[in-house]
């Protein structure tokens, strides 16, 4: 069982196409375990331990909380918009172009 805190993240000067939600869940991203950041309608941030090899398309896979206790999965594909580094992790934004709830 997750317990997980799902906070709206403040908003910036940027200028976002959806709210943006602080999410640390574990994350199959491509098949290789990682873990999100963020996330949002529109896209998700996750943090893994080394690049992956093919930026192109992502394939994302996490398991969502709910309050009934009856997990939802999300299932999404993206394009990376962004690599960061961070410490001894690589951050990546990814814009997603198709997700859905299982």
């Amino acid at each position: 069982m997750y317990h997980t805190r799902c906070t709206m993240l403040s908003p910036t000067e940027e200028h976002r196409q959806a709210a943006r939600y602080a999410l640390d869940m574990p994350v199959m991203l491509n098949g290789s375990p990682s873990r999100s950041r963020d996330l949002s309608s529109t896209g998700v941030f996750v943090l893994l331990d080394e690049e992956p090899d093919d930026l192109t398309t992502i394939s994302l896979e996490m398991t969502l909380p709910t309050e009934t206790g009856q997990p939802l999965k999300f299932v999404g594909v993206g394009n990376v918009v962004r690599v960061e580094r961070q410490g001894d992790q690589v951050g990546l934004a990814v814009s997603l172009q198709t997700w859905q709830l299982r």
